[in-house]
């Protein structure tokens, strides 16, 4: 991965900062309700028909949840708030049409959810703090700095 907007792989999971970890799992607890709605024919649907999703693709639903985040920001939502209001639609979107399979991520298998949303979350942070760092509070930039540790980390360093 070789700028912000590259697929997160799996070994960047490794190394996601502990606090991030906790604020996400937090944040995904409303994942169950937006899931549960839509699970059976989502993992009707979840087979091998299910094409990849592109960079692309996922970097257009990244900046529109940006801009999301930065006016959330700027109304001071609490960011586990604010990152639930975004991630869980991106990974039931996702999810629902690519079967949470990543091009050029995880062999062709499909990532879960968890694996999904916590990439999602690194790279949306990644994202927010291109467009609107000015806005953000504390507590969105200090969230931002241990996602590009962790991403740096994944990378080898290389951004």
């Amino acid at each position: 991965m070789g700028h912000h907007g590259g697929v997160l792989v799996s070994r960047a999971l490794v190394s996601f900062p502990h606090r991030l970890k906790q604020l996400l799992t937090a944040s995904l607890l409303v994942a169950p309700l937006v899931f549960s709605g839509t699970a059976g024919w989502a993992q009707a649907a979840a087979g091998a028909d299910k094409k990849p999703a592109t960079q692309e693709e996922i970097n257009k639903l990244l900046m529109l949840a940006s801009i999301n985040m930065c006016v959330l920001a700027k109304e001071k939502v609490a960011l586990k708030t604010a990152l639930a209001a975004n991630v869980t639609p991106i990974v039931a979107y996702f999810d629902d049409q690519h079967g949470l399979k990543l091009a050029g991520v995880n062999n062709g298998k499909p990532l879960s959810k968890n694996q999904f949303s916590l990439g999602s979350t690194l790279q949306l942070l990644a994202f927010v703090e291109g467009r609107c760092s000015q806005l953000l509070p504390d507590e969105y930039k200090k969230a931002i700095k241990e996602a590009e540790t962790a991403l740096k980390a994944s990378n080898g360093g290389n951004q």
